[in-house]
């Protein structure tokens, strides 16, 4: 007598494959067709087991994970394709030094038209990639991190380092002979902010933050980026008994840190004698006679 062919169910698995759909098995329960594991006799896509014989194991298989590009071999690649001619081309246009450009490792990347500038983290390897065009739109590799953007170099003697926002503010500042870091917006890396500063001992840190435009939230508020971003680094920057303390300097949006504007700031990176406290609230000070950028200055000590 002929037996039917059922399909399994989850009720009733394959007995070889154990699982329940796909496979099939007649109705006396001798002979089953498995999908999944191979015999010597295939049968409509799949394998037929007797199995009054020993059933045999089944493994799943397993795809190999993808092979990745680490991302300091993906900024090694794009860096072998970038001249020199082409990292001064980019620094003429953004007006900073070719060596700073260089130093903070930016490289081309033709597959997406734009600038690579690697993230950094705290210890000092690479976690991510910040893409930024011609037209200064910003974006990440995918499977990035925020991390850092670092220029290297020695710490000065007075450990004063600066916080910027973006990879090419930090390049203007480091252009300036500043000691500076940046972060990739108002908000990130902190912790490997506050990694760095312990590793490389830094003993006070300025923050560089956009004065940028309100932005309204969901519920009608209003909320100011780059100024909040800054005292909320402030409070995060829990540093050792050495570190004496944070200054926040912000800058009017229309002002961007670049040589040109920013040599005629650094005298105000310290509260100048002649600031005048305007919003307990807000904590800002504006520096008198100066009519073409408006400067913040909070200066916490521990």
């Amino acid at each position: 007598m002929k037996s039917d062919w059922l399909r399994v169910t989850k009720q009733r698995k394959c007995p070889v494959c154990s699982h329940g759909d796909w496979c099939g098995i007649t109705s006396d329960g001798k002979v089953a067709r498995c999908m999944r594991v191979e015999s010597a006799h295939p049968s409509n896509g799949g394998w037929i087991h007797r199995l009054s014989d020993p059933v045999p194991v089944y493994v799943p298989k397993t795809r190999p994970p993808p092979q990745r590009r680490s991302f300091a071999e993906l900024v090694a690649q794009l860096r072998r394709i970038t001249t020199p001619a082409m990292i001064e081309q980019h620094a003429d246009e953004l007006g900073v030094s070719a060596d700073m450009l260089d130093a903070m490792t930016a490289a081309w990347c033709p597959a997406q038209d734009a600038w690579a500038f690697p993230m950094w983290s705290g210890s000092g390897s690479i976690v991510g990639v910040r893409l930024r065009n011609v037209a200064g739109e910003k974006w990440a590799i995918t499977g990035s991190k925020e991390g850092l953007f670092w220029p290297f170099g020695e710490p000065p003697e007075d450990g004063v380092l600066y916080v910027c926002e973006g990879p090419t503010d930090t390049t203007a500042a480091a252009t300036l002979g500043l000691w500076a870091v940046g972060r990739p917006s108002c908000t990130g890396a902190t912790e490997h902010l506050r990694e760095l500063c312990r590793r490389m001992r830094a003993k006070r840190i300025v923050i560089i933050g956009d004065n940028d435009p309100a932005k309204q939230r969901p519920d009608g508020s209003f909320w100011y980026p780059g100024r909040e971003g800054a005292l909320a680094l402030c409070r995060d920057m829990a540093m050792p008994p050495s570190f004496s303390g944070v200054v926040i300097v912000s800058f009017r949006a229309s002002c961007p840190l670049t040589p040109g504007v920013r040599h005629q700031m650094a005298p105000a990176i310290s509260p100048p004698a002649n600031a005048k406290a305007i919003s307990a609230p807000t904590m800002r000070w504006v520096r008198r006679g100066d009519a073409s950028v408006t400067q913040t200055v909070l200066s916490l000590t521990s």
